[in-house]
């Protein structure tokens, strides 16, 4: 099985795209482009692109090490984020949207520095149960499941889970394309277990909608399991074209995958 957790993602040259469009049993998907042909396309231009994959790895080392929240705010903006925070979320404030945006700004500082993830989880919390913010659902599923508000040591508990993976399984039944990687993540690892029951194929269904919606991991994920038949038929061809379309929006295991199968196949 791969990595649970993917690392940072850039916008690339993509190659041109092929069938991304959502199915759930590949026997029945629209024709896939060949794996030779696929793998000749690629293959025609790996040595420059081998380069500027290597090229990329400076830029990497800058970026956080976690692929979403797309934006995190360094640890240096709490102060000011905190600011905005009373500013726009006071008594007597009526402009929502900025408050929410702020709440999980801040919250996301809070966490993803280990600043203080209590309090990030609780704004996260808040942010949704008061205006439904699907990613603050996300985020609050991610720090209950992952133990992000465990840093001090306290014990991790079940019920941390099961309301963890509550929250990301409400944000993926608003259509949340984060909130449904997570939940397929969830599905594939079962690190919710009991709560959400390991299932390849329904994880699988859930890599192929993000994948279809552009989500780069989502790509990645949907391609890697094709490519093995694990929750799916073996589909080689779209299999590759996924992982390499993933692999030139900067997705690292997705570059290593389509290597390996470039290596593997001359």
């Amino acid at each position: 099985m791969s990595s649970r957790r993917f690392l940072p993602l850039l916008s690339l040259t993509p190659l041109p795209l092929y069938l991304l469009s959502p199915h759930s049993n590949c026997q029945s998907s629209p024709p896939s482009p060949s794996f030779p042909s696929i793998l000749k396309t690629i293959r025609s231009t790996s040595t420059e692109t081998r380069l500027r994959w290597i090229r990329d790895e400076d830029h990497w080392r800058k970026l956080p090490s976690r692929a979403w929240p797309s934006h995190q705010p360094s640890h240096d903006q709490e102060e000011k984020l905190r600011e905005v925070y009373e500013e726009k979320c006071g008594d007597g404030r009526d402009d929502k949207k900025e408050c929410v945006d702020v709440t999980f700004r801040l919250a996301t500082c809070l966490v993803f520095n280990n600043l203080d993830a209590v309090e990030g989880l609780k704004l996260y919390e808040e942010n949704f149960e008061n205006e439904r913010h699907a990613d603050s659902a996300v985020a609050a599923g991610i720090v209950l499941v992952e133990g992000f508000h465990r840093a001090d040591g306290s014990p991790f508990s079940d019920a941390d889970v099961k309301l963890g993976s509550e929250y990301i399984s409400a944000a993926a039944a608003m259509n949340n394309t984060q909130g449904k990687f997570e939940l397929g993540c969830l599905y594939y690892t079962g690190a919710a277990e009991p709560h959400v029951k390991e299932s390849s194929s329904e994880a699988f269904k859930l890599f192929e909608e993000t994948a279809a919606e552009g989500h780069t991991s989502g790509q990645f994920m949907c391609g890697d399991l094709l490519m093995e038949g694990d929750g799916c038929e073996v589909d080689k061809g779209r299999a590759l074209s996924l992982m390499y379309e993933a692999a030139e929006k900067g997705h690292r295991f997705a570059r290593q995958r389509v290597i390996e199968v470039l290596d593997d196949n001359k």
